[in-house]
């Protein structure tokens, strides 16, 4: 049997008891692991800040110009019917109608987007320090 033990550790920071043996080792370690820690912190959250605010941003400006194009077109449909050109009034309303469906069913996947989902972490695949067993070898 052979006893197999691993220690991980996810995120910016070692835990505790590491912490402590990098400032034994190199003193200053463990304010400058900290120091880093905070910079990448402040680095994520700016930079998620940035992406939600031009996400939402363009978001906004493409219903916009959607909607604005579906107005034009059906504009466009009736000013075709008033001059007696009903196959290009049917035409423009049949755009019309197939961009507003697009844009309704375009305005779900918008507003839930899986880059804004929040992941849960995943456990340790080996939490506790138990034997990991051996597969033994068969002899022909």
């Amino acid at each position: 049997m052979v006893l197999a033990s691993t220690k991980t550790f996810s995120g910016p920071l070692p835990p505790p008891e590491a912490f402590e043996k990098y400032d034994l080792i190199v003193p200053g370690a463990a304010e400058r692991i900290l120091t880093i820690a905070e910079s990448e912190q402040r680095h994520r959250h700016g930079w998620e800040d940035n992406h939600l605010r031009w996400d939402g941003i363009t978001n906004i400006v493409a219903l916009t110009f959607g909607w604005l194009l579906s107005l034009l077109l059906a504009g466009g449909a009736i000013y075709c019917a008033t001059i007696h050109e009903p196959w290009v009034a049917g035409a423009l309303t049949g755009f019309a109608a197939f961009g507003a469906v697009a844009h309704i069913l375009n305005a779900r996947r918008m507003f839930t987007k899986k880059d804004h989902a929040i992941v849960p972490a995943k456990a340790p695949t080996n939490p506790t320090k138990k034997p990991v067993p051996q597969k033994k070898k068969r002899r022909r």
